[in-house]
């Protein structure tokens, strides 16, 4: 992915860091930290809830294209355990829908990152055809290289192949459904977003990575939440006072 989820968590820390340190040493606005720090955790624990209970909505019947994000592969393109529960996850949802009587477009995607060996589609694929889906019935989109480009270029696939794309089912991690739906709306696309479960101890710090993405991508709405709540300290101490 071309979003560097480390670079964006150590800036909004340093960024954050920064305000408090002017709150705390020159304005003396201990109150600011607490109310803060408290926004921060609620934001943190609403985004954690929401993003669980959105991901395990079952899909609407009736969808046009299954869509698998890649993620990375591990050693000598296998298939990594979080990928795998992706897969599994869009299989089910995918024989859940022929099973209702749809028969919608089944698609992987994911491009070949410098340190992989195949694209991820392609592993992606062969994990599929090894579980009895016919390779003839998948799609490989194998040029993307983040979850925007995994979107609008599945989407193209379908489009240049004459069929039809939306209503979409997009099937990701959990940790990774809030943000993946953002995008969906961004770019129009009339999609569902279902969640595959990660293993606790990975979940932890993805949903860290992710609810940092989320801050950037809402920054000046936190920006204001911040001043609305330096503003009702101002008053406070000045009413106090």
């Amino acid at each position: 992915m071309s979003f560097d989820a480390r670079a964006v968590a150590l800036g909004l820390v340093a960024v954050l860091g920064l305000v408090l340190l002017i709150a705390v040493v020159v304005l003396e606005l201990w109150f600011f930290v607490l109310w803060a720090a408290v926004l921060l955790a609620v934001q943190l624990a609403a985004f954690a809830v929401y993003a669980l209970i959105y991901g395990r909505i079952e899909p609407p019947e009736g969808s046009a294209s299954v869509v698998a994000l890649g993620c990375g592969l591990g050693p000598g393109g296998s298939v990594t355990p979080l990928l795998a529960s992706r897969l599994d996850r869009a299989l089910g949802v995918y024989n859940g829908q022929l099973d209702a009587g749809s028969w919608p477009a089944l698609i992987v995607s994911g491009g070949q990152g410098t340190d992989e060996s195949v694209a991820e589609a392609t592993a992606m694929k062969q994990y599929l055809a090894a579980r009895g889906v016919a390779e003839a019935k998948v799609f490989a989109e194998t040029e993307s290289r983040n979850t925007r480009e995994n979107l609008v270029y599945s989407k193209e696939l379908l489009d240049s192949a004459g069929l039809t794309s939306e209503p979409m089912i997009v099937v990701t991690s959990d940790f990774h459904v809030l943000r993946t739906a953002g995008l969906t709306r961004d770019l129009g696309i009339n999609a569902h977003v279902t969640g595959a479960r990660a293993a606790r101890t990975y979940s932890r710090k993805a949903f860290l990575r992710e609810f940092a993405a989320v801050l950037q991508r809402y920054w000046k709405v936190n920006a204001v939440l911040l001043v609305g709540i330096l503003a009702f300290v101002v008053f406070l101490q000045n009413v106090n006072g």
